[in-house]
């Protein structure tokens, strides 16, 4: 992957976002982990990976809210804890590869909360954008490779939250990824569970 290395300057563009039903009007924060997966030219050869996201917002009427989110996630290559003289013979090289792939984010998101008057459970929609640190790590003993960017992208996805109490609750959320890269499409998709806290409310 290359990286266009677009200035820190571009702008993580605040959208609105998260609406009310179970969930006042205020402040939340939460945190979730879970599975994802590269798709297009990133996914040839990178398996399936863990992601952790935190994120924070602010309901700005009783269907929407804005936040900030941030995230990481690590994927390994097919050929990591392979011998190098059997993935590439004759080239020399000898030893297990190690060979990793790691995503760090942090964007700016609205959510849309249909009304659900007196449900527990808030399903909504979520769309962001926000800048993508990638770093791909390659070696085997004696050496190593790696390559890294800074890129701007664009998410959108789904998710719910289910009111235990006033203050806290459980988190779902699927979301899908597009980051800028030049010359190569890296998209991920993402399944996450967790758990979200009420802060302050107006």
């Amino acid at each position: 992957m290359r990286s266009t290395k677009f200035p820190l300057v571009a702008a993580l563009s605040l959208v609105t976002l998260l609406a009310g039903s179970s969930y006042a009007a205020g402040f939340s924060a939460g945190i979730g982990a879970g599975i994802h997966k590269f798709t297009g030219d990133a996914g040839e050869g990178i398996k399936t990976g863990i992601v952790v996201q935190a994120f924070g917002d602010y309901m700005i009427s009783p269907m929407w809210a804005a936040g900030a989110d941030l995230g990481y996630s690590t994927s390994k290559h097919e050929d990591d804890g392979k011998l190098a003289e059997d993935v590439y013979p004759g080239g020399g090289l000898t030893g297990k590869i190690s060979s990793s792939f790691k995503v760090t984010s942090f964007g700016a998101h609205a959510k849309f909360f249909p009304p659900m008057t007196g449900s527990p459970i808030a399903p909504y929609l979520v769309a962001g954008v926000g800048m993508y640190n990638w770093k791909g790590e390659w070696s085997v003993p004696g050496q190593s490779q790696d390559e890294s960017g800074t890129d701007f992208g664009f998410r959108g996805g789904a998710g719910a939250n289910y009111s235990v109490n006033p203050v806290f609750g459980i988190n779902a959320e699927a979301d899908f990824r597009s980051i800028m890269t030049e010359n190569e499409s890296t998209n991920m998709f993402s399944v996450r569970a967790g758990v979200v806290f009420k802060l302050a409310s107006k």
